[in-house]
């Protein structure tokens, strides 16, 4: 290593690229593989250039003057000759602009609590759309997706340009879970379920560390000046039709080790990388001309760059640079400009990036922002009120005109209220005068409406399209409502075009990439721990879940006019579906109305977080209770107690005849005793049993009382 420790060197970065270092196939599918020391060279020549190309471009497209137009630092002047000072008041009509429209722009994308819907392909079923529904907006929610994405929208309306960086991460954690030392005791009831009994003993936790692993996407705005795209991106909004990207950025001791875990990296073992931190030899690298041109204004304010170690005083903290070079299918990075960590396809679907533009420019991927197109404004509008502010001065510090030898006092004296001066001549005025004061031009005042109306005008900024006020007063279009109608259509019109530069620049590829990632990189078993925080109902078939194909919609811009429709439309489908004629015939030719999906369609609409405890199924005696009160069931039971009673009836007057037929025979055979013999009262006793027997045979016999 030498006398200091260094990273090892590749190869000379500037060598060229040589027939050995490529290898081919004969199938074209299989993509050409290059050696460590050609990636090298690859990833430096394509930086270089691409960054002396970029620093040339920042000047039409005045990001720096943006950014200064945005904050509006002050400078100090003073007129000629003395030391009083000029004015210079700050202007903020592009920051005004800015805070317009890019909250107007993030409204109307995140106008719901969930700002997109998913329709599930023929194939794929309702139930699955729903539940990537709930999966994708649990992630959005976790990343901060609505929070980074209107930051990065606020850097589009300014700067023209905004560009996100999107990836996949596995991180396993050590977590703290809360388990009870003794369960509650359970008390059987008399009636209904188990009574929980809660003691002390039950009421005392545990801490125990439960290892968990994570798969989340990753969604970061990036800086311009840290993204360099192939100079010959000539597709707005479209930044995957790029050839390549490059990504600078910087690591530390600590992101290294991270990236230790990814196969994909060749990191130097852990004592050779301790030892390069803990050593001077090892510089940051920080040649990029044009971030270093875009922080180098020290009158706005920023945060210090990512490459200054001055702040740190951890040795491990140490800044590195790493630059990663990104194609369809192949990822290079290259650390400190002279060793390659990594050199291979990656897993991802396509380049790992996402832009979009405030206004487009014909022919070239970047676009203009509020800084280019009304910053001109801005500055009329700074200068001529400052030159007004000027002129008022001199009332405040007029001129004074002196005869040339009058006996004037030659150095200033504080003035005070009664006081005498003392001049020669006859007459004090001929000596000792004001000068008389420049007024100023009525023009002027005009100018800077005219200048402060125009760059609204101009980036879409007006008060009656973005901010939410009316036209100045005389203006009778609010009071009817054609005339709000074209206000609200106005407001529309005017941020549609951004906000569907947004949509189909970022919010849309994204949703698509972490669909894609979702189904290749995330385990069952975290998906449904992920959809158990969204809905308690997880009876899903993973099959057809993970088999889906799905169409992805937002609702911004005039989308957002089609589900209020659809909110409107939805009391008369409920009406409509409830008609009972209409169910009948349906029923009649084999169809039926699913009224739980029509409870899940009001729902959707209404965005109700308790759809969960809303919607539950019924307990075995909630089942019951309902089937006893269905009116079948009614009437069959009504039915069957009448037929009982009918059959009771029945027996009791059989019962009745066979006693009275009992009753005669016995006074009959009573009469008869008293002349028959022993043996004829034998005979008799013996017909009498045998007809009892024969009684008790038939099926209206029952014992005394009915049955």
């Amino acid at each position: 290593m030498g006398a200091t420790a260094t990273l090892r060197e590749t190869s000379a970065p500037w060598a060229p690229v040589k027939d050995a270092d490529i290898t081919t196939y004969e199938k074209p599918e299989i993509p050409p593989k290059y050696t460590d020391a050609a990636v090298l060279s690859i990833v430096m020549s394509d930086y270089r250039s691409a960054v002396s190309w970029l620093n040339d471009r920042r000047w039409p497209l005045q990001w720096n003057e943006s950014d200064i137009l945005y904050q509006s630092p002050r400078t100090m002047s003073t007129f000629e000759g003395s030391t009083v000072t000029r004015s210079n008041v700050s202007r903020f009509d592009v920051a005004r602009q800015v805070n317009s429209l890019a909250p107007a722009i993030s409204g109307a994308i995140f106008s719901d609590p969930t700002p997109f819907l998913i329709r599930p392909r023929p194939t794929t079923s309702q139930d699955s759309a729903r539940a990537w529904t709930n999966l994708v907006s649990e992630l959005l929610d976790e990343i901060c997706f609505k929070q980074e994405a209107s930051f990065g929208i606020e850097a589009m309306v300014n700067s023209g340009t905004v560009i996100f960086k999107t990836g996949w991460e596995t991180e396993t954690t050590i977590e703290e879970h809360y388990v009870r030392k003794t369960a509650p005791a359970q008390v059987d009831m008399p009636l209904g379920p188990p009574m929980t009994v809660y003691t002390e003993d039950s009421d005392e936790f545990e801490v125990i560390d439960v290892e968990v692993t994570r798969n989340r996407p990753i969604f970061e705005k990036c800086n311009l000046g840290e993204v360099f795209v192939d100079p010959k991106w000539r597709s707005p909004n479209q930044i995957k039709k790029a050839r390549w990207i490059i990504h600078e950025s910087y690591v530390n001791y600590y992101d290294l080790e991270k990236l230790r875990e990814n196969p994909d990296y060749d990191i130097p073992s852990q004592e050779v990388l301790r030892a390069i931190f803990m050593d001077e030899g090892e510089q940051t690298k920080a040649e990029n001309a044009v971030a270093e041109a875009l922080s180098a204004n020290t009158s706005v304010h920023h945060a210090a760059d990512p490459d200054d170690n001055r702040f740190d005083e951890d040795p491990l903290l140490k800044p590195m640079q790493l630059l990663e070079w990104w194609s369809e299918t192949v990822c290079r990075v290259v650390l400190q400009e002279k060793c390659v960590i990594r050199n291979g396809d990656h897993k991802l679907p396509g380049k790992p990036f996402f832009a979009a533009n405030y206004w487009n420019i014909n022919d070239a991927g970047y676009g203009l922002g509020v800084g280019r197109i009304a910053g001109s404004d801005q500055r009329v509008s700074q200068g001529l009120v400052n030159a007004i502010l000027d002129i008022l001065a001199f009332a405040v510090q007029p001129e004074y005109a002196v005869a040339r030898g009058a006996n004037v006092p030659t150095q200033d004296l504080r003035r005070r209220l009664g006081g005498i001066r003392m001049v020669d001549g006859e007459d004090a005025t001929k000596s000792i005068a004001l000068v008389p004061q420049p007024q100023v031009p009525p023009d002027a005042w005009r100018a800077i409406q005219a200048a402060i109306a125009t760059g609204d005008s101009s980036t879409g900024a007006d008060q009656a399209s973005v901010q939410g006020t009316l036209p100045a007063r005389g203006s009778s279009i609010g009071k009817s409502g054609t005339g709000a109608g074209m206000i609200a259509a106005a407001s529309a019109g005017r941020l549609q075009s951004p906000v569907e530069r947004f949509v189909d620049g970022v919010f849309l590829p994204f949703l698509k990439f972490l669909w894609q990632m979702v189904k290749s990189r995330m385990p069952i078993a975290e998906i449904r721990a992920i959809l158990g925080k969204r809905t308690a109902d997880l009876a899903l078939d993973f099959a057809d879940f993970m088999e889906s194909d799905v169409t992805f919609e937002t609702l911004a811009g005039t989308n957002l006019a089609a589900r209020n429709r659809m909110a409107q439309a939805l009391p008369f489908l409920l009406e409509v579906f409830g008609n009972q004629a209409l169910v009948q015939q349906l029923s009649q030719t084999g169809w039926k109305v699913d009224a739980m999906e029509l409870c899940q369609m009001v729902l959707d609409m209404s965005e109700w977080k308790n759809r969960a405890d809303l919607i539950v199924q019924m307990t075995p005696q909630e089942m019951q209770t309902m089937a006893a009160q269905n009116p079948a069931t009614v009437k069959a039971q009504a039915d069957s107690a009448l037929l009982d009673q009918k059959h009771q009836n029945d027996m009791q007057l059989e019962d009745k005849k066979i006693a009275g037929r009992i009753a005669a025979t016995s006074i009959d055979n009573t009469h008869k005793t008293l002349v028959q013999s022993p043996l004829e009262r034998a005979a008799a006793f013996a017909e009498r049993t045998a007809d009892e027997r024969t009684m008790q045979a038939t099926p209206f016999f029952a014992p005394t009382g009915g049955g």
